[in-house]
């Protein structure tokens, strides 16, 4: 397996993480007290759902990572968080 060039995205509301294809390989995301939501979706805000995470109903921060080679997105990748999300940030190549 070859090195690639990790880059980063990050969120506090709705987004496109990059502006075209891209392979996600994790997330960190922290959040208040409240259930929150992450989903992320393949061409932005109404395209197909490609992941979903949910928090739990404690402030914490939580660590995704997604097993090689990623999760490929063909459009772009698209953030969508709701709830007791505070941030997100998206690792991928």
């Amino acid at each position: 397996m070859g090195f690639t060039t990790i880059k980063s995205s990050f969120h506090t509301a709705d987004g496109d993480v990059v502006g075209g294809s891209a392979r996600v390989k994790a997330l960190w995301i922290a959040h208040s007290g409240n259930v929150g939501t992450v989903k992320l979706r393949d061409g932005g805000a109404t395209s197909t759902i490609m992941m979903t995470l949910n928090t739990a109903l404690a402030a914490d921060e939580y660590q995704c990572e997604i097993p090689e080679p990623g999760l490929r997105f063909e459009t772009k990748p698209y953030v969508d968080i709701s709830g007791g999300i505070s941030s997100v940030t998206v690792f991928y190549d």
